[in-house]
């Protein structure tokens, strides 16, 4: 599907500023629109996982929570004389916007061509990728090897990569919780709220962290980071002649 003729989408201002939906709920919005011809959507959970960047099932809750909420309607569609499904369709409920017209995809505005961002507009875009790939990395691994992630434990794990900490640092935490075979979210969450207590923010930090418990049990000395700062002298070139001229008649005082 990378290859369909649209020049790109629009997200209506009550659904991008909506509180109700979390971030990956209003790509998956602007997604399921950017695929309707008019009859529905009817691309599967592996399109939409792959797409995402998360699990199929994470992608079926995700549906499911957008149908609770009266965002999108579902219509299953089974073969001829059988109970197997043929096909799902995702239809977008129409949503009244502020001036009481009601919006659909019938008629979608197009943006003006983009003049070139700016450095600090890629910059933030960069983070954003960097963000939402952490989070699709830490919820792989909670499924694959902890349980199906609910959606409060989806939004916990938001919570600590708003709070800084790094996306290697919470699949530490949920690897600690399996390899001491705790497989629960709990366990994991312990060690993160130790290390936002001790600010700790980054795997590297933790490592050493470790290593120094290790080395407290056995009386060994405390890893300590080279972290010396240096401080910048700010001098204009008549103190600088200044120093060298005193510097100077220093050295030949004490070579006299």
């Amino acid at each position: 599907m990378n290859n369909r003729d649209f020049k790109g989408i629009w997200i209506p201002k009550n659904i991008w500023l909506s509180t109700e939906l979390s971030a990956l709920e209003k790509v998956l919005l602007a997604e399921i629109e950017s695929l309707d011809g008019g009859e529905g959507c009817i691309a599967t959970n592996q399109y939409f996982a792959s797409f995402l960047g998360v699990s199929k099932s994470w992608v079926s809750k995700l549906i499911s929570g957008l149908e609770k909420k009266k965002f999108v309607t579902l219509e299953l569609v089974y073969k001829r004389g059988k109970k197997e499904i043929d096909k799902r369709i995702i239809r977008r409920i129409p949503i009244e916007l502020e001036d009481n017209t009601l919006y659909d995809n019938s008629d979608i505005p197009i943006a003006p061509e983009c003049s070139d961002i700016t450095e600090e507009e890629d910059n933030i875009n960069n983070n954003i990728n960097i963000y939402n790939k952490g989070l699709q990395k830490i919820a792989n691994f909670y499924e694959q090897n902890i349980n199906l992630m609910s959606p409060t434990i989806y939004e916990e794990i938001k919570s600590y990569l708003d709070d800084g900490l790094e996306a290697e640092l919470i699949i530490k935490a949920l690897k600690e919780a399996v390899d001491r075979n705790c497989k629960n979210w709990r366990y994991a969450k312990g060690i993160l709220d130790n290390c936002i207590a001790n600010k700790i923010k980054t795997l590297h930090d933790f490592q050493i962290e470790q290593e120094n418990f290790k080395n407290r049990k056995k009386g060994k000395p405390k890893i300590v980071e080279n972290t010396k700062n240096y401080k910048e002298v700010d001098i204009n070139e008549e103190e600088y002649a200044e120093r060298l001229r005193k510097e100077k008649m220093r050295q030949q005082k004490e070579g006299a």
